[in-house]
């Protein structure tokens, strides 16, 4: 009998590539509908595709908006007794709180289970491995396409991305943001365009100009002060234009 194309190697790879790309959706297709989710942490498990792609999707949304401190980094690794595994660490990498295991059945994903304690992640053998640099690294690209002769599918790396970018957008209810409309605004008063990136960055810019005109009265007005106000307009009409370039670049809004 032929080895099943779903190892818990390639198991260990995907789901790796998932929390380092912060993109569920390349778990997807490899997780069996009656998939379990267990975590030594809690006393009920998760059941079923759909809770556990919305659960890491909530997850991993709030990664993605919190500050870098708290960066999750999934790295390959193997237990003592050899089975391929997955070490999950917080904000560094040398702070792992978790050791994700994973069975396989009928070609699928059927069970994943995190452990904290027993066995405990000090327990592997690390690889200083971690999957996802990019949408999907080569060895997680060749067992999709092996996965894809089998099932007659194609995938699209572009699709993927792009749904998981529009469940974020659903998820977050945000829209697409106009650069033409920020540079209306800018043009109005310089800290309208800001408030429509964030309520942040608008109020940052509050501060700058109210510090620009302190230095106005200060200097009182002269060429210099003209200089001043100049640029100060125009360097907000392009903070405006390319932040919302930006803002929708970063929220999954391709042009």
């Amino acid at each position: 009998m032929a080895n099943p194309i779903i190892t818990e190697s390639f198991a260990a790879r995907i789901f790796a590539t998932a929390w380092n790309t912060l993109n569920p959706i390349v778990l997807e297709k490899f997780l069996s509908n009656n998939i379990i989710y267990y975590s030594q942490k809690t006393s009920k498990s998760i059941e079923g595709k759909e809770q556990l792609l919305r659960y890491l999707t909530n997850n991993m949304n709030k990664i993605r908006k919190a500050p870098l401190d708290y960066a999750v980094f999934a790295e390959m690794a193997e237990t003592q007794g050899r089975r391929p595994c997955v070490l999950l660490a917080q904000g560094d990498r040398d702070k792992i709180n978790n050791l994700i295991l994973f069975q396989i059945n009928n070609d699928k994903i059927s069970k994943i289970e995190l452990y904290s304690k027993d066995p405990h992640p000090a327990s592997t053998r690390r690889t200083g491995e971690y999957p996802g640099s990019e949408i999907v690294d080569d060895e997680v690209r060749e067992g999709l396409e092996e996965f894809e002769k089998n099932e007659e599918v194609e995938t699209d790396f572009g699709e993927i991305k792009n749904k998981f970018n529009k469940e974020y957008q659903k998820i977050l209810k945000i829209k697409k943001k106009s650069p033409i409309l920020a540079l209306i605004l800018s043009f109005i008063f310089p800290g309208f365009s800001l408030f429509y990136i964030s309520i942040y960055q608008g109020f940052i810019g509050i501060a700058i100009l109210f510090l620009a005109i302190v230095i106005r009265f200060k200097i009182g007005i002269c060429p210099l002060t003209s200089i001043l106000t100049w640029l100060v307009w125009v360097g907000f009409v392009c903070w405006g234009y390319f932040g919302i370039i930006k803002w929708n670049k970063d929220h999954g809004f391709e042009d």
